[in-house]
């Protein structure tokens, strides 16, 4: 099978879970014997190969490139940046470009910031299948988040409207659609979007956990907490930083890996400076997960299904995540690690000061997690999308 995978970012020096999760899903299905190729978005076009798979940046065709960037852009700027993604026909023109070249039989769009809602009629217009995997929430909000001033958005709100008068009514027109976890679908539908959408599934992201078992816990001392993601408010970073400070120093240690936006995080360390709290800026998540205990997944934002918690699994790491989006749903309380709530912090204290006087509790969830490993495996998740490229084909 010929699939092209379209998608915002692809193959960045630093790499967000969504662009882990496509490059895990292009290379599994490659490793199965299909011919794939990534088109995404950058400042310039070029072309590459990586472990099999097919890579065509295109130059971007807005006002600025959509790669992260820790560059502050000015609000007007952001402004016209949106109402252009809106509907974007200078990529779509680019993007129909790619499949004439290619000849898919599939084309499955991924995150859609910066290469617009418009691709979608341009698959149509070929007379493809179209299959598209929510990683996000960009289609009803500006922000990809559903989330502001500190709290999770219930409805599309006033300001998103204008800048999303076409992602509703063409998301009816996809074939498939897939959440990477129950709840993002779930919220989507809820929204009025992919209503019409003949098929829909939940297929979990993938993860290739290392080849060498990281070693055992420590069994006394300091318990030893570890952050890995994003340094944004919306990730709770802030506020698992102002809980964790509350906890005795000889007690409990914190170490965070992850970027933020350089005034932010350099307030945050300056706020919180202490030897027992470390920041280690971006680094493999090995090395995170070789010197901590266990993760704490302290999300604000209804996070659709962080990464964080099955690449923790992944080195045999318990978890400790909040009751937002997607992260009860691969966290098996008890078992993998435990659920709390974050608007209740004396849950999240509670489970640490269990899990600091009872390390056999620790090591009976390190098993729990290290079992759990099993389900996210890529070749399953390559194979689960295999599956519903299938039965798309088949019905379209």
């Amino acid at each position: 099978m010929r699939i092209l995978l379209l998608s915002a970012n692809y193959n960045l020096p630093v790499e967000g879970g969504a662009e882990r999760s496509l490059r895990f899903l292009a290379e599994g299905l490659v490793d199965l014997g299909h011919e794939v190729k990534v088109a995404s978005i950058g400042a310039a076009d070029s072309e590459e190969v990586i472990r099999g798979v097919e890579h065509q940046r295109l130059r971007h065709g807005n006002i600025y490139s959509p790669l992260p960037t820790s560059r502050a852009r000015h609000p007007l700027l952001k402004f016209v940046w949106h109402a252009i993604d809106s509907y974007n026909p200078i990529m779509a023109q680019r993007f129909g470009a790619v499949i004439d070249e290619f000849g898919p039989d599939l084309v499955h769009t991924n995150v859609m910031a910066g290469v617009s809602v418009s691709a979608w009629p341009a698959v149509k217009r070929h007379g493809l299948p179209l299959v598209h995997t929510l990683r996000d929430y960009y289609v009803p909000c500006v922000r990809s988040t559903m989330f502001r001033n500190g709290h999770p958005c219930t409805d599309i709100c006033f300001s998103c409207y204008p800048f999303r008068w076409a992602a509703r009514p063409l998301s009816q027109r996809v074939d498939a659609v897939v959440g990477n976890s129950r709840f993002i679908l779930d919220h989507h539908l809820r929204l009025g979007t992919f209503t019409d959408t003949p098929l829909k599934r939940v297929i979990y992201n993938g993860h290739s956990p290392p080849a060498t078992p990281l070693p055992p816990s420590s069994e006394s001392g300091r318990l030893r907490v570890g952050y890995l993601g994003k340094l944004t408010m919306e990730k709770g970073v802030e506020w698992l930083l102002e809980v964790f400070s509350t906890l005795p120093e000889n007690e409990f240690e914190l170490t965070l890996a992850g970027l933020g936006a350089p005034n932010y995080e350099r307030g945050l360390q300056n706020r919180f400076a202490s030897e027992r709290i470390r920041f280690l800026g971006f680094v493999p998540p090995t090395q995170l997960f070789a010197s901590v205990d266990l993760l704490v997944v302290p999300s604000l934002w209804p996070e659709p299904l962080p990464r964080t918690v099955f690449e923790a699994y992944g080195h045999g790491t318990p978890v400790l995540g909040s009751d937002r989006g997607g992260i009860p749903e691969i966290l098996r309380h008890g078992e993998t690690g435990f659920v709390f709530d974050p608007d209740k912090p004396q849950g999240l204290l509670d489970h640490l000061w269990s899990l600091q006087r009872d390390r056999g509790l620790l090591a009976r969830l390190r098993a729990g997690a290290e079992t759990m490993a099993g389900d996210f495996l890529p070749e399953r998740v390559a194979r689960e999308y295999l599956e519903l490229y299938r039965a798309v084909i088949e019905s379209t």
